[in-house]
């Protein structure tokens, strides 16, 4: 402990101000751009973990007397979230009320009135979080004043000492789920939380670095292991529950999901992983490759803006528990300054995983699968032998002892010369430069201040119709197959392998009117991003293994897929566009097994012809740089006079209104949960004042939606879908699913299904009707120029914004805000009509 409490202290960020009032009350403000004209309000109170109490107060407040508290916020646009909002963490309570539009003063008042209400009703330790966009010393003042209402609170009593007692036997639990052979096995082991003197040290950040270090090491152990004994794989997950989740333990949970006749095998695989790691440890090399990874990813961290509610959570977990406040950049510059020889940090590193593994001490194994039933106690001992011949005789060295940050096998550009910027213009959508190359290829750079990372994107014309023999439906798979080649004599597993050492993220997709291959990486690895790209363009060729591995997991993927929101738009989809040659939706009897080669030809045509297409880069790198380096690259790219014709390809959307509904237990998509679900589409001719006023109303239709059904003790989550080719469409879609009873006001519980849906049809019907009034035009676009405002900024939709220019000539950036201005009532109520009475779809899961 003395060494411990010798550790220096990383002090608070300075962009959150946390305070107390008059009152006694706490406060933390902390802005955040990432939601202009937004933010979370957030209120919580130690020690009062009364479910009844609270409840009541969301129906009744002494400010709040025409509207009740909850429907004066649904009419402000602030949902419920799928808690509702209240939650309990432990003996205490928190009221969460997110997305509150800052530029409404009235909605910021209102709530603010709302909390003190709230804070006046319990007289134990509070505090106050905004997080998001206001004007910092405005909002200070505010509650300094209100706190003047409210005598000051007491200090609530401090709870008992934690202590560490960790189960000495494994633990484990069955449940059931919606799918028909998905199974997913889970081990969870419980470790003892930093010690609260010591939260404000680099301890937490340390642990932290070697939980998804160990997170890391495993995943990529089990996806090589399961490759290797053929066991396809839905997915690998993990998750490090710190300090600042709880005031219990912290948790390390590993998980992955297989096919239901593959369940023993995986809890034999599975078992002999951590029997290795708890017997030998990581080996050097493979722990310096997740470092690098770690690494990156804290560099993408500080490129990444936080949300508002990640932001508030933050301070949640400081007011309750004591949590650091330190920023990524200061965590991020702490490991910087932190030189440890890399054995001596492997051996620390080692010794953390050692001490977390152990086949019973602190363990649970969840057990997740079909309604059928399963030996859960022949499982544990078939874990238990597993681990056993593990550790008495673990894994060779070499097999793990491998370097995927070699990259001497990559294509080197040619010595013979380079090409040059031929010509420079501005470009209109980032206000970067374009740079036309001597060979004909063309380049768009944005520099910005996401420190040491950089985005990219390759955009080559022509799109899936290109593929040789392209069948119905095969087209949603080109974008995965692009990821299954050998690379410079790499398998794919091992390129991706390489590329995730280096801290490159790289993927690839294809529409009907191009491909792209989209990614980050990190500024000093631009040269080998531009050698791998190089490599991928002529030294590729299919993986067969990976393919075959690829068709057997992806059966198991849609399986999982169909559960979730995704599955349930994609089903909408296809029910208002029944013909349709190229689907979104996955369906594996499509997929024919020789779709790797016919891609690889289709590579071969789309790189051939370099210069019709685009290569943009936004983020930190010198422009003199990026220059000379892609002058040596570019060179040896193939370029052509050859341009792409887009194909003639039509379809029907369905007109008219259909309903289906269907018992969750029977349902082919939906979690297994009752949910609500409805999508609208028309088509219209594409033009940014079509667009914008379509994104009004989309907000429009949310906030009814919102409003509609906050009676209901229901929460919606709202999609928009924009297309320009094929058709020019515009879709709406919308879920809306229960709230936690607890989280909702007294007297509202979960309506059924069809209830909702009346509900939820009354909600577009009224703002569909035309009465949007101009008062409620000009604050949606607020929102709309706010929403617009946050995206520009993010260096991912400014490169989706230039492709969207240059391969669809549609430019929604350029002008936004006059844009916006420009649209008027009628150009929203149009488009609300259109889709009210377009091509929808209900869909019910009761």
């Amino acid at each position: 402990m003395a060494a411990g409490q010798d550790l220096p202290i990383i002090g608070q960020s300075s962009s959150i101000k946390v305070g107390i009032l008059p009152n006694e009350v706490s406060y933390y403000l902390a802005p955040n751009n990432t939601s202009k004209g937004y933010a979370n309000f957030v209120l919580v109170q130690k020690g009062n973990a009364n479910i009844d109490r609270s409840r009541d107060l969301l129906l009744n407040l002494p400010h709040f007397q025409k509207k009740s508290p909850y429907e004066f916020l649904a009419s402000k646009g602030v949902g419920y979230g799928p808690k509702g909002y209240i939650s309990y963490r432990g003996d205490n309570t928190v009221f969460t009320f997110p997305d509150v539009p800052t530029f409404d003063s009235d909605a910021t008042d209102s709530t603010i009135l709302l909390i003190f209400d709230l804070i006046q009703a319990y007289k134990g330790e509070q505090a106050i979080i905004v997080s998001g966009d206001f004007i910092e010393t405005r909002l200070e003042g505010e509650l300094r004043i209100f706190a003047l209402t409210v005598t000051p609170r007491e200090k609530t009593p401090a709870k008992e000492e934690y202590v560490w007692a960790p189960s000495e036997s494994l633990r484990s639990l069955h449940t059931e789920n919606n799918t028909r052979n998905l199974a997913t096995l889970s081990c969870i082991w419980n470790a003892p939380r930093t010690p609260r003197h010591l939260l404000n040290t680099p301890l937490p950040a340390v642990t932290y670095m070697y939980a998804r270090g160990l997170q890391h090491i495993v995943e990529k152990r089990i996806r090589t292991r399961f490759f290797q004994e053929n066991l396809p794989i839905a997915g690998v997950s993990s998750r490090y529950y710190s300090s600042a989740f709880s005031s219990g333990d912290e948790r390390h949970e590993f998980s992955v999901s297989v096919g239901m006749e593959d369940l023993e095998m995986a809890v034999i695989s599975l078992a002999s992983i951590f029997a290795e790691l708890d017997t030998k440890g990581a080996y050097l090399e493979e722990f310096q490759d997740a470092k690098i990874a770690i690494i990156t990813s804290a560099g993408k961290s500080i490129a990444t803006p936080i949300s508002n509610s990640e932001l508030a959570e933050e301070c949640v977990s400081s007011f309750l528990y004591g949590t650091n406040l330190a920023s990524t950049e200061e965590l991020s510059a702490f490991f910087e300054r932190r030189q440890i020889p890399p054995e001596r940090e492997l051996s620390l590193f080692n010794s953390f995983a050692f001490a977390l593994f152990d086949p019973h001490k602190a363990l649970e194994i969840r057990f997740d699968t079909p309604a059928v039933p399963i030996d859960k106690n022949a499982l544990i001992s078939t874990f238990h032998a597993a681990w056993d011949i593990a550790a008495s005789s673990p894994v060779q060295p070499e097999i793990y002892r491998k370097s995927y940050g070699d990259t001497l096998s990559l294509l080197l550009p040619k010595k013979k010369g380079k090409v040059s910027v031929k010509s420079t213009a501005k470009d209109p959508v980032t206000g970067g430069s374009i740079w036309t190359f001597s060979n004909g290829a063309r380049v768009i750079f944005k520099k910005t201040n996401q420190k040491g990372m950089l985005n990219y994107g390759l955009l080559l014309k022509g799109g899936y119709s290109y593929v040789p023999d392209i069948g119905p439906g095969e087209s949603s798979f080109v974008g995965d197959v692009m990821g299954l080649f050998k690379v410079s004599g790499m398998s794919a597993l091992d390129f991706h392998n390489m590329l995730d050492a280096n801290g490159i993220e790289m993927h690839g997709s294809a529409s009907l009117t191009d491909m792209k291959v989209l990614g980050t990486a990190p500024s000093d690895k631009l040269e080998l991003l531009l050698k791998v790209l190089l490599s991928y363009s002529r030294d590729r060729r299919p993986d067969k293994e990976a393919f075959a591995y690829y068709k057997e997991c992806e059966k198991l993927r849609q399986e999982r897929t169909r559960l979730s929101r995704d599955g349930i738009i994609a089903a909408i989809d296809s029910t208002m566009c029944p013909d349709y040659y190229y689907p979104a939706t996955k369906s594996i009897e499509k997929l024919r097994d020789d779709l790797p080669e016919r891609v690889d030809s289709y590579l071969d045509s789309q790189f051939a012809k370099f210069s019709d297409g685009l290569l943009v880069i936004v983020g930190d790198v010198s422009e003199e740089k990026l220059k000379r380096v892609l002058g040596r690259y570019l060179e040896n790219f193939t370029v052509s006079s050859a341009f792409s014709i887009r194909p003639k390809v039509e379809y029907n959307l369905r007109p008219g209104w259909s309903t289906y509904t269907v018992e969750a237990s029977q349902s082919r998509i939906g979690s297994g949960e009752m949910s609500v679900n409805m999508g609208m589409a028309t088509r219209q001719p594409f033009t940014i004042r079509s667009y914008n006023a379509f994104m009004i109303a989309s907000v429009a239709m949310k906030n009814a939606i919102t409003e509609a059904i906050a009676p209901l003790g229901m929460h919606a989550e709202v999609n928009v879908s924009v297309q320009v080719f094929p058709a020019e469409r515009l879709a709406f879609y919308v879920t809306c699913r229960p709230c936690s009873v607890e989280g909702l006001p007294t007297g509202i519980i979960p309506a059924k299904p069809m209830i909702v849906l009346r509900a939820l049809r009354r909600g577009i019907s009224k703002v569909s009707h035309g009465t949007l009034s101009q008062s409620e035009l000009e604050g949606l676009k607020s929102t709309l120029r706010n929403g617009m405002a946050t995206k520009v900024s993010q260096p991912a939709f400014l490169i989706s914004a230039v492709m969207m220019r240059n391969s669809e000539c549609k430019d929604i950036v350029s002008n936004y805000q006059s844009a916006i201005n420009a649209v008027t009532l009628a150009d929203v109520n149009a488009v609300l009509h259109d889709l009210d009475f377009g091509s929808k779809v209900e869909y019910v899961i009761r």
